[in-house]
């Protein structure tokens, strides 16, 4: 979860928001690369330096500066494409959720546990509980187990939506007619919070998504109780 006057990522809880974050100290490595070399030579030539009568007439800078530009893109095109091939792969999965986006709520249903379903409605502010999230809360917990592999199906009833919990890495649109879906994992237990990502209405801000990660144990415990068993 996020923190008052956070500027950097959430904690990663999966191994998909670590490669995004290791991708990103990249791409801040090469800018900062960049920066500085433009940077240096711009102000070499404001200041008239040493070097001036170089910058004017040169054959081997001209070709630096061609060939230096497609070797950074080509070092950035790789990693971003191997991480998009991991975002979309999608291997044998241990269970499977039906993600549903309504105006403003989420509904969830897992059909390996004989067509569960419930919906999920943020708690409102004057309800809210000592130690509870403002426009985070909601009323049912969706809870999910660690070091599985879970196949989210997401779609809407309604208008475009998009579930997205950035502590886990993982954002899909929500389109009505459609049927998007991701590979969720998490290897650490908490409790991760999201929001609707794409603007579907008066009440767009007021579709938290509250996501519990725990142990399998804890998990079929959690299903006995959501079922009324």
């Amino acid at each position: 979860m996020a923190n008052w006057s956070q500027f950097s990522f959430q904690d990663a809880s999966s191994p998909m928001m670590e490669e995004f974050i290791l991708f990103h100290d990249l791409i801040m490595v090469c800018l900062g690369f960049i920066l500085m070399s433009v940077g240096g030579l711009l102000l070499s030539v404001l200041l008239k330096g040493p070097y001036v009568n170089g910058l004017i007439d040169g054959q081997w800078l001209e070709w630096i500066w061609t060939a230096l530009p497609g070797l950074v893109l080509f070092g950035v095109a790789m990693p971003s494409l191997s991480l998009l091939y991991m975002y979309d792969e999608m291997s044998n999965y241990d269970l499977g959720v039906k993600v549903n986006g309504y105006q403003w709520y989420w509904s969830y249903e897992m059909p390996s546990s004989e067509g569960l379903s419930f919906d999920c409605f943020m708690i409102p502010s004057n309800e809210l509980l000592n130690g509870q999230t403002r426009l985070l809360d909601t009323d049912v917990t969706l809870t999910l187990p660690i070091k599985s592999m879970i196949q989210l199906m997401i779609s809407s009833k309604d208008v475009l939506h998009a579930w997205t919990v950035p502590s886990l890495g993982v954002k899909m649109d929500a389109v009505p007619g459609r049927i998007n879906t991701l590979c969720l994992y998490s290897f650490r237990p908490g409790v991760y919070f999201g929001q609707c990502s794409e603007i579907c209405g008066a009440h767009h801000s007021f579709m938290p998504i509250m996501l519990e990660m725990v142990s399998p144990d804890s998990f079929a415990e959690w299903l006995k109780i959501i079922s009324g068993e």
